[in-house]
């Protein structure tokens, strides 16, 4: 029989399995009163993506509030297709099931070459066999489980059970409720129940149509959802539409009549109608839809067409819909203050002046692949009383040749993100014609990075200075793969995401807009600025204005003699907001506009 302590074991662990969590209360109380060794996930017949959701919860919590080692515990067949997207959490060790593996040598050098330890487990009720002894030598240490492969067979550190219970505290602080089936799916609706004494509403949204096959799971979830909570804390909003027939002139309720009732059927009962249509509603079908779709008459609301997206939360205000909601949450009514909203919408639909943006881009025929660099242009316009109008340019269509017809009547130019070598070229010569006819440029992610290359080329005097991932033999990669992306094999989520910091330069523009030395932005990237090159790119006159706190990465760039050439690595279209433009594309727009008022 195989010794379970052949290799010591870690000396502050515990193990709590996401697929044992149907109780959270009993699970503290199992993990107690249990032989348990680590923290884990389990994955079992390929539910991965349907059990994972509590595990993150869970071992998020451990990894902020302990030193304990995160393990991750694989009960699954197709274990090869797994390995990675564990140790993509940065774990510190893989658990594998003996009887899982077809290849174990293989698995084990895997493992360590993604930076993790390989374990070796085994079920208690498995007769050893002589390669099991063998593979010893080959791993961390061996894990003898219990029945339940859950568990395993080493007593539980007092210090662990602390920490364990301090998880525990935070769970019931934060109210957070998890429904696990008997099948171990966890349920649509894992949510987190926030704390009515601040009187705060969580607004769901379950998209698609009534009666969709897709939609059956969410709804019969929201269904689960309101009975947990009481219908005083859960009200069902329906948005539906209301037809207008132009052969006959009238419009339909006959559509939202046939959809409440279908919702009747799995047990939800819509509270408001959210009625959406071309023209106003009147006073009878307001009355006929609150007869025939039981709901009172001042919970008819109509939402028509808006001419801004942003005029919808003042049209619904209008139809006094947080009025309603507060009323049936049993909550507070309140005056909203929407002064500065009205001004912010009165402002977008009376520009003063325009300005043109070209951006520059491989997805442009599908416009919503940059809303939300769109969206944050048109922000920085209201700012600026400027419409801002988007001319998009696809960029495999520039070349040399054309650049300056194409661009040349342009007040400003943006270059977002990407993927791929599809249109880099037009992308270039369009950052080399805004640097050198001074036209005000923004440059995001790729667009940062192409700023490098086109800078590297054309002016420190490397022509074939490229980035790896589009060119991975050039001589002179000024962009290359950041060093703790080497050796990812896996490319899918595993790129540099979320908030990072940047330090800003005290004496750069990036800090003028800004006006804080240290900020955070979101990023999603995989290669960075080649560190070798700073020195060139510095000495040819440009400045690396935003670089991690450490000092490792360049975050930001700008050309001092410029009106306005920036670049980031980070993804600022994310932090606008219609009232509250990002800085960077404020300083973008309101450089625009006193271009174009110098042209004229």
């Amino acid at each position: 029989m195989i010794n379970k302590n052949v290799l010591p074991m870690p000396a502050v662990s515990a193990s709590v399995s996401c697929m044992d969590l149907g109780n959270l209360a009993d699970s503290i109380k199992k993990v107690e009163d249990s032989d348990v060794a680590f923290f884990h996930y389990d994955v079992v017949d390929g539910r991965f993506n349907k059990c994972y959701i509590l595990g993150d919860i869970l071992c998020d919590y451990l990894k902020k509030n302990s030193r304990l080692p995160i393990e991750v515990h694989l009960a699954v067949y197709d274990i090869e297709n797994y390995i990675e997207v564990f140790a993509q959490k940065k774990v510190e060790y893989i658990a594998v099931h003996y009887e899982a593996m077809k290849n174990p040598k293989e698995i084990f050098a895997k493992i360590r070459s993604l930076g993790a330890k390989p374990v070796l487990a085994y079920r208690a009720d498995t007769e050893p066999k002589d390669d099991l002894i063998e593979l010893a030598p080959l791993c961390e240490w061996i894990l003898k489980l219990t029945v339940n492969p859950g568990f395993a067979g080493q007593k539980i550190n007092p210090e662990a059970i602390k920490h364990i219970k301090m998880m525990s505290d935070m769970l019931k602080q934060n109210n957070i409720k998890t429904r696990i089936q008997a099948d171990g799916n966890v349920n649509k609706n894992t949510t987190r129940m926030l704390d009515r004494g601040e009187d705060k509403i969580a607004i769901i949204e379950v998209g698609g149509t009534v009666g969709d096959m897709e939609s059956q799971a969410f709804l019969e979830a929201i269904r689960q959802f309101q009975n947990e909570v009481g219908k005083e804390n859960a009200i069902i909003l329906l948005v539906t539409l209301i037809p207008y027939l132009k052969a006959s002139g009238e419009m339909k309720t006959k559509p939202t009549q046939g959809c409440v009732r279908e919702l009747q059927s799995i047990g939800l009962r819509p509270d408001v109608l959210v009625c959406r249509s071309d023209y106003p509603l009147t006073q009878d079908i307001r009355d006929k839809l609150a007869l025939f779709c039981n709901v009172r008459p001042d919970h008819v609301l109509q939402n028509l067409d808006a001419s801004i997206l942003y005029q919808v939360p003042l049209m619904m205000e209008d139809e006094h819909l947080a009025e309603v909601v507060l009323s049936d949450l049993g909550l507070p009514q309140r005056e909203p203050d929407l002064a500065q909203w009205r001004q912010m919408c009165d402002r977008w639909m009376h520009p003063k002046r325009r300005v043109d943006i070209a951006l520059v881009g491989k997805y442009t025929k599908l416009h919503d692949a940059y809303l939300s660099v769109a969206e944050a242009l048109r922000h920085a316009g209201v700012a600026n009383d400027a419409h801002v109008e988007i001319h998009w340019i696809d960029s495999e269509t520039i070349t040399p040749e054309n650049v300056g017809e194409i661009l040349g009547n342009m007040s400003g130019i943006i270059v977002p993100g990407g993927f791929g070598s599809r249109g880099i070229d037009g992308m270039i010569e369009s950052i080399r014609y805004a640097r050198e006819h001074r036209i005000p440029f923004l440059g995001l992610c790729l667009g940062m990075q192409l700023a490098i290359v086109e800078f590297a080329r054309h002016v420190v005097g490397l022509p074939e200075a490229h980035s790896i991932e589009l060119m991975p033999d050039t001589p002179d990669p000024v962009i290359h793969l950041m060093a703790d992306q080497k050796g990812v094999l896996d490319i899918g989520g595993t790129l540099r995401l979320g908030s990072y910091p940047c330090r800003l330069d005290p004496d750069s523009r990036a800090f003028e807009l800004y006006g804080e030395p240290l900020i955070h932005e979101r990023h999603r990237h995989r290669y960075e600025v080649n560190n070798d090159y700073r020195t060139a790119l510095t000495d040819a006159g440009m400045r690396l204005c935003g670089m991690s706190p450490d000092g490792r990465i360049v975050e930001m760039l700008e050309l001092p003699d410029h009106p306005y050439f920036l670049a980031t690595q980070a993804h600022p279209e994310f932090n606008s907001r219609p009232n509250h433009p990002h800085p960077l594309f404020l300083g973008l727009i309101s450089s625009a506009v006193l271009y174009r008022s110098e042209e004229l």
